[in-house]
């Protein structure tokens, strides 16, 4: 994605000067209107849904998985039938809880301290 930003160069260094490390660089004057365009990445994701570890986000896998386990299932019956990927990374129940515990929201019970 390209993000065009204008404004107005006012820096007192010389920024036709080829050493100078003034930002942005290039054809401009003081006083004058400048564009510069840069490249931003997408945001990073802040969950990942991809709960076996496979590379992948599946209904049928991660998202069985998470019905599961808020369901409060565990051991075998969290991962029993065809709900792991054969490419899956987090096979083991207990470990795919885990990663799984990990987005519960955390509960204080001491509310009368």
């Amino acid at each position: 994605m390209d993000l065009a930003l204008d404004g107005d160069w006012n820096n007192p260094t010389d920024i036709n000067d080829p050493l100078s490390d003034t930002f942005p660089s290039g054809d401009a004057s003081p006083g004058v209107d400048f564009v510069f365009h840069y490249n931003v990445a997408p945001p990073a994701p802040l969950v990942s849904l991809d709960v076996d570890g496979d590379g992948q986000a599946g209904a049928l896998t991660g998202g069985i998985l998470i019905v599961r386990y808020l369901f409060g299932l565990t051991g075998y019956d969290l991962v029993a039938g065809n709900v792991v990927s054969a490419d899956a990374h987090r096979t083991d129940p207990a470990e795919i809880a885990y990663f799984l515990a990990g987005f519960m929201p955390s509960v204080n019970l001491a509310l009368n301290q």
